[in-house]
């Protein structure tokens, strides 16, 4: 997760400025609230990896730490990637190659947002993920059994 949490920020990020900047948003003060906020978050993402591999190599890891660290990474690439669709207009709508060998960081927006939800299903839903945390994390009760 260090690993893909840099690569959000290295690639991912200045690919969003990127973007913003070719289609002359960079002036537009909601926009640059928008990439403020990611840079915020995605330095957040890294301190949070940093700070579970440190505690995991201490032998102090928390039973939901990786629920939270998978869950965040997630949701942010979700968001980051629809707000590169926003971005890209109807030309990235309609850009539908991306190199078989890429993940998520095409730059193809929409299909990086497409595939941004993959993120949200393999090793847990984010559902079952905010269980995890939920249960085993803050210690809250089972919900009972329907």
């Amino acid at each position: 997760m260090l690993e893909l949490a840099e690569r959000l920020g290295n690639a991912g990020f200045r690919w969003l400025v990127e973007a913003c900047s070719r289609h002359g948003l960079l002036g537009d003060s909601r926009v640059a609230d928008r990439l403020a906020a990611f840079e915020t978050e995605i330095s957040g993402l890294r301190a949070l990896c940093s700070d579970l591999v440190e505690r995991r190599d201490a032998g102090r890891a928390g039973p939901a730490d990786a629920s939270i660290v998978k869950l965040y990474y997630s949701e942010i690439l979700q968001r980051m990637t629809d707000f590169g669709t926003e971005v890209a207009g109807l030309a990235g709508q309609t850009a539908l190659r991306k190199p078989a060998s890429s993940g998520w960081e095409s730059g193809t927006w929409l299909l990086d947002f497409i595939g941004s939800w993959e993120w949200t299903i393999p090793g847990g839903t984010s559902e079952i993920q905010r269980t995890i945390i939920a249960e085993r994390g803050l210690g809250l009760p089972r919900e009972p059994a329907a």
